[in-house]
């Protein structure tokens, strides 16, 4: 009878019997979200230690090994909630000045819930970051617009501001012994090489003369039916009007000889040679053409291009001295940024191809314009008087290509409201590729722009 009844009682022993069973089974279940969380957190902190490694990083020229230690304390506690925060144990900064890198490795453990049933107080965790600065040499050159529609809107004033802020930038910010060479080309019609080149090989320059030119002139003595017009022009795209007065009858007095004295001038402005020379940076055997300035004419060229130099007081008295001239020839202001960053003549500071196969130098060309072309090479001698616009937007894109086929990377902007979007498609194609055109149409975004261009030379690689 007791048998029977013990065994027909049974649901303490299933109670018991499961109870056995469920425990395990929670337990496995809590130690699972003790991990999934520790891997959560483990995300977050790496995310954390790569931030701020970078951060970091940037600044990695301007600060001292103990600044940039706590930097990187700093910005994790800035930056990380409290309680993940709270969970590290150890910060370790490496700082190798040589090769410009630093690493950052971050240690601690996740504090658990349910795994210190058997014994794991915490989860033990690691985040490692890397990071590798552009450690060989730069050269940029900027190619800026200086033409006469820069005046209009402040254009020219935001210039300055950008582009001594690139200068400051890349300067102030380069690795101990491994300033960038920097050069200036301002163009409009003509790009400015300097009146010191005048008897350099690659130039030919006629003699400056003053001349006695005679001709015979009649005075009006009288006019009627006279009103005054208004016209319209345009200079450098940019259309104006003007008064002027007509009138439908003139009476002449009579004949007399008028002399004067006339100046031609070389003022440093260069032409161009005969296709495809003018778009190319060698065959100097074919001179490169003087234009000269006249009492009667202004061929309108810029300020001296710059040659490369570390100097930035000199380069940014270049850019504070710029002033607005003239109209836009594009090709004319790239074949020179060209040649001011080669290692050969006309301006043979730049690094050789060598050192840029072996990775040492990275070189840039920096084209900034604010229109279209529109002037264009004369068919018949070395001015830029044409208006062919097509054939002078077809040579910006070939010489464009020429100095990307010598391993120089190309960055433009167009600068302005007024930029046709013909002009904005021929700069995207000129450019590196993607991430290499900005459009910009105010003060702001130009600022950016070189910003962004002065950060993509300078790039910080995240290696870890």
């Amino acid at each position: 009878m007791l048998l029977r009844s013990f065994r027909s009682d049974q649901s303490g022993n299933f109670a018991m019997t499961a109870a056995l069973c469920i425990m395990p089974i929670m337990l496995g279940a809590g130690i699972a979200i003790d991990y999934s969380m520790a891997f959560r957190y483990q995300a977050r902190l790496q995310n954390a230690v790569d931030t701020a490694t970078l951060a970091a990083g940037i600044d990695m020229v301007k600060l001292k090994d103990g600044q940039i230690r706590t930097e990187v304390k700093d910005y994790l506690k800035a930056n990380m909630d409290p309680r993940d925060h709270d969970q590290i144990d150890n910060v370790n900064v490496e700082i190798d000045r040589k090769n410009m890198t630093l690493k950052v490795t971050v240690l601690g453990g996740f504090e658990t819930s349910f795994a210190g049933i058997i014994g794991l107080d915490e989860l033990p965790y690691k985040g490692v970051a890397s990071i590798q600065r552009h450690n060989g040499s730069l050269e940029a050159v900027l190619v800026l617009d200086n033409t006469a529609s820069m005046l209009n809107d402040g254009k020219l004033d935001a210039l300055k501001v950008a582009s001594t802020a690139f200068v400051t930038e890349m300067i102030d910010n380069a690795p101990t012994g491994k300033l960038p060479k920097i050069g200036i080309v301002p163009f409009s019609n003509y790009v400015n090489v300097g009146t010191d080149n005048r008897n350099a090989s690659w130039m030919t320059v006629p003699a400056d003369e003053t001349k006695e030119v005679c001709g015979e002139t009649r005075d009006v003595i009288s006019k009627s039916g006279c009103s005054t017009q208004t016209g319209t022009a345009s200079n450098d795209g940019t259309p104006y009007t003007y008064q002027y007065e007509t009138c439908t009858n003139y009476q002449y007095g009579p004949p007399r000889n008028v002399c004067s004295m006339q100046t031609s001038q070389w003022h440093g402005c260069a032409g161009s040679r005969d296709y495809p020379r003018n778009l190319s940076d060698g065959s100097y055997g074919t001179r490169i053409p003087g234009i000269m300035d006249s009492s009667t004419v202004n061929y309108q060229c810029p300020s001296r291009v710059t040659e490369l130099t570390t100097n930035k007081n000199s380069l940014l008295a270049q850019i504070s001295g710029m002033q607005a001239v003239g109209n836009t020839y594009i090709p004319s202001g790239m074949v020179w940024g060209w040649r001011v960053i080669t290692s050969k003549a006309p301006f043979a500071g730049g690094a050789t191809p060598a050192q840029v196969a072996k990775g040492e130098i990275k070189k840039a060309v920096i084209l900034m314009t604010d229109g279209q072309n529109t002037l264009s090479k004369n068919p018949n001698d070395g001015y830029h008087w044409s208006s062919d616009s097509a054939q002078a937007d077809q040579w910006t894109l070939e010489v464009c290509q020429n100095v990307k086929d010598d391993k120089v990377i190309i960055y433009t902007m167009a600068f302005g409201a007024e930029v046709p979007a013909t002009t904005k498609q021929m700069l995207a194609h000129c450019s590196s590729g993607a991430g290499h055109f900005f459009d910009a149409s105010n003060q702001a975004e130009l600022t950016k722009a070189f910003a962004d261009i002065a950060a993509d030379l300078n790039k910080l690689y995240l290696t870890q």
